[in-house]
């Protein structure tokens, strides 16, 4: 199973997702996803497609159920796309942000539960520019270097060489 997660965050701390899994099961009925993984209780859904159709989402008390399209010729792979909402602290100063992905559990023909191991997980954050993300921690890694948060690390990224042309029109202003 495959999983990707694309978020993005405002400076108002609302968080805006779409996680979309790749998954292949037989013999199944429905889909128990668990949006309030972890503390987070704060998360409202907005929208549920299985291979780009909009699903019916029923809530119960582990999340919400979504049935799931039974396969006439052997097992198939399906798209799941979850799109919702969560909020976390304004971003006005130094903090900590905790976000879990959904979990999900597989619910069989005789009610039997599976809980969805994801083997593969991308996390795609999207943050106002003026946002440093400085550590992560947990099964996520970062791709890219994150920001550095110290005295010298904020002097290099703020020094540049600018142009010929603009050292020469520096140089003429100290002159005078």
């Amino acid at each position: 199973h495959i999983s990707t997660m694309t978020s993005v965050l405002a400076r108002n701390g609302e968080f805006q997702h779409r996680a979309q899994f790749s998954l292949t099961a037989a013999g199944v009925q429905s889909l128990v996803v668990d949006l309030k993984a972890g503390n987070d209780t704060s998360r409202s859904l907005w929208a549920v497609t299985i291979d780009g159709e909009p699903a019916k989402a029923r809530s119960v008390d582990q999340g919400f159920v979504v049935n799931w399209p039974a396969d006439e010729v052997g097992v198939q792979q399906h798209e799941l796309e979850i799109f919702y909402q969560s909020q976390v602290d304004p971003l006005t100063s130094s903090g900590e942000i905790v976000q879990s992905p959904p979990r999900l559990t597989l619910v069989g023909g005789t009610g039997q539960k599976l809980k969805i191991e994801v083997l593969e997980q991308d996390w795609i954050v999207h943050h106002p520019l003026q946002t440093a993300v400085v550590d992560s921690r947990g099964r996520f890694v970062a791709q890219s270097p994150l920001d550095q948060v110290s005295l010298l690390g904020s002097m290099r990224d703020n020094f540049e060489i600018g142009s010929p042309l603009d050292l020469l029109s520096r140089t003429v202003v100290l002159l005078l």
